[in-house]
């Protein structure tokens, strides 16, 4: 079905299947220069495109403010993609999973997702990027479910080509399938909150990762990474200062505020651990340190009979004096990253 210089379009309650999408080269929908459309509990299955706003068309060649409400548009190649100029896109309840990307956001700015499910992408659920110049974008990512998606790119991918500004991820549930890196991957981004998400499964990172391209600085003087507010657990590494009478285990929470990250954490020995002065009691952080000395905290036994002076480093965290052995360590440290 294709809309062209067309508006204020309602379609409702049908279905539109095609032939695969890892055979057709269809496409469910072809919107070009068509806005103000309303799209009611439709479903379409099985296209390259399931929805494709297609750039094209009479000036002002934009097809903005659409709303999706109720859909299911999955198992497509790509479910909605938004090739140019699809400004103000709405996405209510809708499911968006079993394809390679769920929604791709293309040179376009405006986005509201809220509700939806995306479950089993391969590539990314939702990419925001541009192929020609940096967009302030203006996304809102809120309430949403992402469930076993496979990506090495993140469920969220952003800015890949260009410098994308001004995205909120809150209040999503997010819980990782296997060889997903994160919720979400930075390459080229400014303005991005990541908040109040809940992250389980199987993810390389619970926080947010940056890509190998060169990150943009953000809101401060932030310059090694973006300004994400985020909160979550984490697992302690075993240092190398570390005597174990027993298996490890380990557990640990943190909370990162513009570039100040404060962690708690505890490590134990089935029998007993201890640890030597001036060496590593874990050797991992959820954000490492960028300078040695730039966040302090204590390290204390668990029977209250010992502590010691804990600190973040580029490789991990120190204990500055020794730890007798004792069930279990526990620690906090409050440390700045660059």
């Amino acid at each position: 079905m294709s809309a062209t210089n067309n508006s204020q379009i309602t379609l409702e309650d049908f279905e539109i299947f095609g032939v695969g999408s890892g055979t057709s080269t269809k496409y469910g929908l072809q919107w070009i220069n068509t806005p103000y459309c309303v799209f009611n509990r439709i479903y379409v299955y099985g296209f390259s495109k399931g929805v494709y706003f297609k750039a094209g068309g009479t000036a002002p060649a934009s097809s903005f403010s659409n709303s999706f409400n109720n859909c299911v548009i999955q198992a497509n190649a790509v479910n909605i993609d938004c090739e140019s100029e699809a400004n103000s896109l709405n996405l209510y309840s809708t499911r968006l999973g079993s394809a390679t990307i769920g929604v791709r956001f293309l040179d376009s700015n405006t986005l509201m997702v809220l509700g939806c499910d995306f479950e089993a992408c391969t590539t990314c659920a939702i990419q925001i990027d541009s192929a020609s110049a940096a967009t302030e974008v203006g996304a809102t990512i809120a309430g949403n479910h992402f469930e076993s998606n496979t990506s090495t790119t993140g469920d969220i991918n952003i800015g890949v080509s260009f410098e994308m500004r001004g995205i909120s991820i809150t209040g999503n549930l997010f819980y990782g399938g296997a060889a997903n890196v994160a919720p979400v991957k930075l390459f080229k981004a400014s303005g991005v909150v990541f908040s109040g998400n809940t992250v389980t499964g199987t993810y390389t990172s619970a926080t947010p990762v940056l890509g190998t391209t060169t990150i943009v600085e953000v809101f401060g003087n932030y310059p090694a990474a973006v300004n994400i507010d985020a909160e979550g657990t984490w697992t302690p590494n075993q240092g190398a200062g570390l005597t174990l009478v027993g298996a490890f285990s380990s557990s640990g929470t943190y909370k990162k505020v513009g570039n100040l990250v404060t962690v708690t954490g505890v490590v134990t020995g089935a029998t007993s651990v201890a640890c030597t002065g001036a060496s590593l009691l874990t050797s991992n952080l959820p954000y490492q340190a960028t300078i040695t000395g730039r966040g302090a905290g204590v390290a204390v036994k668990s029977d209250l009979s010992n502590s010691s002076t804990f600190l973040a480093t580029t490789t991990g965290a120190n204990v500055v004096g020794a730890i007798a052995a004792v069930a279990s360590i526990y620690f906090s440290c409050s440390y700045v990253v660059a």
